[in-house]
């Protein structure tokens, strides 16, 4: 069962941040999806399940051309090694409009690119104080909508 859908009409990363902080939105079963402007460089996404030592980041790098999955700081990785790392796929247009939709619940966060042209998944293991939400990056972001 969906839940109550949040709009944003676009605008900076602080103003999408302000305005999911008010939206009453924090990380775990969320639907979301984040429309990036064209741009040349940088990088820009958003910070999941954001506590005081963890978050996870999804992100566009248009300076690789990525979308990005970042698990160094997504809770415990004792039982690997390798657990920590970058999950990523291929920008067709680094320089163009970049849709991602993000699909999140209590341990895995799964990103489709631009309609599902590309896909990365990955496990995630917050601890249940870490649901902050966060975004980031100098580009203005299109829209997000979220369930």
């Amino acid at each position: 069962m969906r839940g109550k859908e949040h709009r944003f009409s676009g605008g900076t990363a602080a103003e999408a941040t302000g305005w999911a902080k008010q939206s009453g939105m924090a990380s775990g079963p969320m639907d979301m999806t984040v429309t990036f402007e064209a741009g040349r460089q940088g990088n820009a996404g958003v910070k999941l399940f954001v506590g005081e030592k963890e978050e996870t980041v999804v992100s566009i790098d248009r300076d690789k051309g990525l979308a990005v999955i970042e698990r160094t700081r997504s809770g415990s990785p004792r039982f690997s090694p390798k657990f920590g790392d970058f999950a990523t796929a291929p920008l067709a247009d680094p320089t163009g409009k970049v849709t991602l939709r993000i699909l999140v619940d209590q341990c895995s966060v799964e990103v489709l690119v631009n309609g599902g042209t590309e896909c990365i998944t990955a496990l995630v293991l917050p601890s249940d104080a870490s649901r902050g939400l966060e975004f980031f990056g100098p580009a203005n972001f299109r829209s997000i909508a979220a369930v």
